[in-house]
């Protein structure tokens, strides 16, 4: 998948870019040059058509840093009608959490990330919800882990 790229500004600007740069990528530009729902749910559908031609079964997950351009009704429908699961981590919290990354016993993501390759190879209708639902499970562990440590397990 090509770049998404947010600049700050009003209008884009030639000399942002380089005379080479491939125009497949996409560039937004936001007063901040942060994403907004606007650019989310353009974001959303960039995604969708780079993902959709290549998805295995009727779902994909979508891991999100819970910004609240994520959680706006226009994005949570088009996940809906396009067969996305947005999985949501708390905001400001993923460089904490990183579900993703690493793999080692201390890792509650690793039979997640394991049973999602697992899936990769041999996929049905609905083994990406219960993969959800077990990054999800396996996320609140984490997080309670994270924010209050051994004590509370």
């Amino acid at each position: 998948m090509l770049p998404f790229i947010i600049f700050e500004g009003l209008r884009i600007q030639q000399s942002w870019l380089p005379d080479d740069i491939d125009n497949n990528i996409v560039i937004q530009v936001s007063p901040n040059g942060w994403t907004d729902c606007s650019i989310a749910l353009h974001w959303l559908k960039y995604f969708n058509d780079y993902t959709a031609p290549r998805t295995i079964g009727k779902h994909r997950l979508l891991v999100l840093d819970g910004h609240a351009s994520h959680v706006s009704p226009a994005f949570a429908d088009f996940c809906a009608n396009n067969g996305i699961i947005p999985l949501c981590l708390l905001p400001h919290s993923t460089h904490i959490l990183q579900p993703l990354d690493g793999l080692d016993d201390r890792d509650p993501f690793a039979v997640a990330r394991l049973g999602y390759e697992c899936l990769c190879c041999r996929p049905r209708d609905d083994d990406l919800l219960a993969l959800a639902n077990t990054l999800h499970a396996a996320f609140v562990v984490h997080v309670v882990d994270a924010v209050v440590g051994d004590a509370v397990l």
